[in-house]
């Protein structure tokens, strides 16, 4: 028997098991199974979960259990989300995150972050999704929680793909992934999949995109997940679009339409509507188009109170015409046969008209979606040969400076240190020898810049430590550079790269700074190299950056391009300048 009378009703609604389950336990233990087997029955039964839900919420109430309170409004919440009611979630969740701050629960209420998170995005605002997402990360850093750290990934991959910004999207999904397989999560994993999947299919990538939806979907069917299947399912229906397989596409569309109608989660099966109404324009099955996007345009005002727009009203209004006129025509059939025949051909003709806007306007909506997806691909085009230009006009620069420097050093650099021999031999003044021999450093300062011996050979932080060295003894400024100890190797075209841009950031400041010290700090973390240039010069102001008309910010920003690297500066007149170079480790 439930702890109080007044659950006594959930008697005659959850299974015999559950309540056998429940059975001598105290009063939070029975809260505490009630919020779990709602979570683990919400997919099947949602009248089963609400009972749970709601009869975990009372006897939390009761006994002020806080734990059991947080646990089970946001059970509840999410039940109402999954049904299209996202005011009333929203405001459950967010009475949810009181409770788990009052019970100290940390990973419950960054669960709780990411469950809000979702439900910002879905309503248009990726930036605040960010917020809360951001906020869960550093709880789950906190905790070293693997599950929470990758969930969390997989929900900033969307907002970022949601954005448009792809490459951090995957970035985050791999991450997500990785983390899933090291705490073998096969549900989780099975999400990341998905989403890898989708990105490939976003780049065009659709033998890629299949592979990856369908080791999701096997994981899914595995575990007899319906929800997950019936997402997976869609997904691949969307692929097989992209690659004209249209008739599979149908298939699969069908596949989820089913399990979407048999869980009643609207926001899936108008989504299905949706895609079902493009491929059967596509196969020139206007009228079943019609119905379907009918049936997504009812649910979706049902769901977000939108209005529909022009077109398809002016559609809708001439088939309910239609539909009016036949009546009429039916109740006229006895007497006047003649009306019933202009009648009908009006009929047809009004159905007609609709069914050639649908057309066009199907025809217009694929056309546009092709030219979209062309110029896309073409704007990509240009970009890459755009950096392949650059890279190419980089390293010829590269190799010309390594020439230079050879010749220097092996032809002019030898010259000038026999004339000296043989000069030291001779009756000459002083001064001469002098000038010779600052003649001779000048030289060896030129080849080093043009390109350092130790920089291909030793790597980029001997190369930086020489650099240093030569700077400090010209006494034109203090200069220190730090490493991290377990810094990982630079490729060789990523160590000549940062080390111009460092380069050409040391002339600034020798030049321009007026400054008496300068650090160099390398850094790494999983992902990216940090490359941290500060000073104790007298600044100056950002904005004139973007005005300038000199060509070493200009080579900087195109060095970073072919890093696919960013730049921060922290600078005002007055006090220093600090330079941060982001750059990812592959």
């Amino acid at each position: 028997m439930l702890f109080f009378p007044l659950m006594l009703g959930a008697q005659n609604q959850l299974p015999d098991s559950v309540l056998q389950m429940l059975k001598g336990k105290s009063s939070q233990q029975q809260a505490d199974l009630l919020a779990e087997y709602g979570n683990a029955i919400y997919q099947k039964s949602r009248e089963n979960a609400t009972v749970a839900f709601d009869t975990a919420l009372a006897i939390s109430t009761a006994t002020n259990y806080l734990p059991g309170k947080a646990k089970a409004k946001k059970g509840k919440g999410l039940l109402l989300y999954y049904s299209g009611k996202y005011e009333g979630a929203l405001s459950l969740l967010l009475e949810a995150i009181s409770d788990y701050d009052k019970a100290q629960d940390a990973d419950g209420k960054a669960d709780l972050f990411n469950d809000i998170a979702n439900m910002m995005r879905k309503h248009g605002d990726a930036d605040q999704a960010e917020v809360y997402l951001r906020k869960a990360l550093a709880i789950y850093q906190q905790t070293n929680n693997l599950n929470g750290l990758a969930n969390t990934n997989n929900n900033l991959g969307i907002v970022f793909e949601t954005k448009g910004n792809l490459d951090s999207a995957m970035i985050h999904y791999q991450k997500g992934l990785e983390l899933y397989e090291k705490a073998d999560d096969e549900i989780g994993m099975s999400y990341s999949l998905d989403y890898v999947g989708l990105i490939h299919a976003y780049r065009s990538e659709f033998k890629e995109s299949e592979t990856f939806l369908l080791r999701a979907l096997a994981i899914r069917e595995k575990r007899g997940e319906q929800f997950a299947i019936s997402t997976s399912l869609v997904n691949l229906g969307e692929v097989y679009m992209a690659m004209n397989e249209t008739e599979k596409a149908i298939t699969y569309f069908n596949k989820s339409l089913r399990m979407a109608d048999s869980l009643k989660f609207p926001d899936l099966q108008s989504y299905n509507y949706k895609m079902l109404a493009e491929a059967n324009s596509r196969k020139s099955n206007y009228k079943t188009a019609f119905d379907f996007y009918k049936r997504h345009i009812t649910l979706q005002d049902s769901l977000f109170n939108l209005n529909r727009n022009k077109q398809l009203t002016e559609m809708q209004t001439k088939y309910e015409t239609a539909e009016k006129e036949k009546e009429n025509a039916n109740l006229l059939r006895e007497n006047q046969l003649k009306e019933l025949n202009i009648s009908n051909k009006n009929n047809q003709l009004l159905l007609l008209s609709g069914m050639l806007i649908l057309a066009l306007s199907a025809g217009m909506l694929y056309f546009n979606r092709q030219k979209l997806v062309r110029q896309k691909l073409l704007n990509e085009e240009i970009q890459k040969q755009q950096e392949l230009r650059l890279k190419a006009v980089i390293a010829s620069q590269e190799e010309e400076r390594n020439r230079i420097a050879a010749e220097l050093h092996d032809g002019l650099g030898q010259s000038l240190a026999s004339v000296r021999m043989r000069l030291s031999r001779e009756p000459i003044s002083t001064e001469s020898l002098d000038a010779l021999d600052k003649s001779c450093v000048e030289l060896r300062e030129i080849s080093h810049n043009l390109m350092p011996s130790n920089l291909m050979r030793s790597g980029l932080v001997t190369a930086l430590l020489e650099l240093s060295d030569r700077i400090n003894k010209s006494g034109k400024l203090n200069l220190v550079v730090d490493s991290d100890p377990g810094l990982p190797p630079f490729s060789p075209n990523a160590a000549i790269q940062v080390f111009r841009i460092i380069q050409e950031l040391l002339t600034n400041i020798i030049k321009y700074a007026d400054a008496t010290e300068a650090t160099i700090q390398l850094m790494a973390d999983d992902q990216m190299y940090s490359v941290m240039v500060e000073d104790n010069g007298k600044g100056f102001d950002k904005n004139e950056l973007q005005t300038t008309s000199g060509n070493g910010w200009y080579n900087i920003q195109s060095r970073l391009t072919i890093l696919n690297g960013a730049v921060e500066i922290d600078s005002a007149p007055g006090r220093g300048t600090v330079v941060t170079i982001d750059i990812p480790l592959s």
